[in-house]
């Protein structure tokens, strides 16, 4: 909750200039493409709500039944809240990264803040598929 409280009274400066809306944020977010993922998150962001959930390789993990959650998320400039009591780090910030939006955990951020490098944890903005 402390990392929260920080970033609202920053007004996230330090992370982006650029104003962060509902409908910017709109998306899936997913790790890099370029790994080979065995284990991760998503995220995926609509004008209000948002659907979280969690993989792995690991066939038949209990863990996994839970997912996706869903629930309402809040933006205060870049800090990024889904309202959802089982979601891992509710409180995250969204910024952009080389022409896209990214959404990093705490620890995540601060490694951003301290050496200017991306987790491999980050999640990265794709568009949201249209229906047919």
């Amino acid at each position: 909750m402390l990392f929260a409280l920080l970033v609202s009274l920053s007004g996230c400066a330090s992370f982006t200039s650029v104003p962060i809306t509902n409908k910017a944020v709109q998306g899936r977010y997913t790790l890099d493409e370029k790994g080979g993922w065995y284990a991760g998150e998503y995220i995926v962001l609509r004008e209000k709500d948002f659907e979280y959930g969690q993989f792995t390789d690991v066939v038949g993990d209990p863990r996994m039944e839970m997912f996706p959650l869903r629930g309402r998320y809040k933006l205060d400039g870049c800090l990024l809240t889904l309202d959802h009591r089982l979601v891992e780090s509710p409180h995250r910030i969204i910024t952009p990264h080389k022409g896209r939006l990214i959404i990093l955990k705490p620890n995540e951020a601060d490694l951003l803040l301290q050496t200017g490098k991306i987790s491999l944890e980050a999640l990265y903005q794709r568009p949201l598929s249209r229906p047919n």
